[in-house]
């Protein structure tokens, strides 16, 4: 059994993720605060892209095009928590709903652009089964850091990013940032959430 099946069988068993995993950097570095989940601020930057698939894009106009966005933040040769967020990711895919599928998109934004070239992220996306609504970015360093800032999540080194993920629909700019690791539903009950929101008719004044 590969890391990947190890991981969403612990899932699946309710093993891992029952609560979220502790707020930390990658392994060997200090600690920080347990994790949660509340509302933030996103500016999508205007920069172009480049998926596992070799396909360039804006992020805004092509990748994200309008649905609802799912993001992680990860580097191909992390071992400790990269793995296990990219397994959650899994996750939620295999439980979207197939209307929701179709208007909501999955992103796993690389931290370290240097190293993470197409065919690593390809690699990776093979690993866990990423489908069509699931996309990993990378791009030049200049590009990355000014779209990893705009979800807040820019890190100088990859080793010192925090595990986190974001939630939110760029058409009402309603985003949430999950701290630590989040469990699939979680993220899907949200995803849900903001949906239900878009669809609702305002009420006049």
């Amino acid at each position: 059994m590969n890391r990947r099946d190890m991981i969403l069988a612990m899932l699946g068993t309710g093993v891992a993720l029952c609560r979220p995993l502790p707020l930390r950097a990658h392994e060997n570095h200090t600690p920080a605060a347990v994790g949660g989940v509340g509302k933030t601020r996103v500016k999508i930057a205007d920069v172009v892209l480049t998926d596992q698939q070799r396909k360039r894009g804006q992020l805004s106009k092509d990748f994200i095009a309008g649905r609802i966005v799912v993001a992680n933040f990860v580097f191909t040769t992390c071992s400790s928590v990269c793995p296990v967020i990219s397994a959650v990711f899994a996750q939620l895919q295999q439980q979207l709903p197939a209307d929701l599928a179709r208007d909501t998109v999955l992103l796993s934004l690389s931290v370290d652009p240097m190293n993470d070239t197409p065919d690593r992220l390809e690699a990776q996306a093979r690993q866990y089964g990423s489908g069509a609504h699931w996309r990993w970015l990378t791009g030049r360093i200049e590009d990355m850091e000014a779209a990893l800032k705009g979800f807040g999540a820019y890190s100088a080194r990859p080793d010192d990013h925090l595990p986190m993920a974001v939630v939110g629909d760029p058409v009402t700019d309603t985003w949430y940032r999950f701290t630590g690791t989040p469990a699939a539903q979680q993220l899907l009950r949200t995803v849900q959430q903001l949906h239900q929101q878009r669809n609702t008719p305002r009420k006049k004044s």
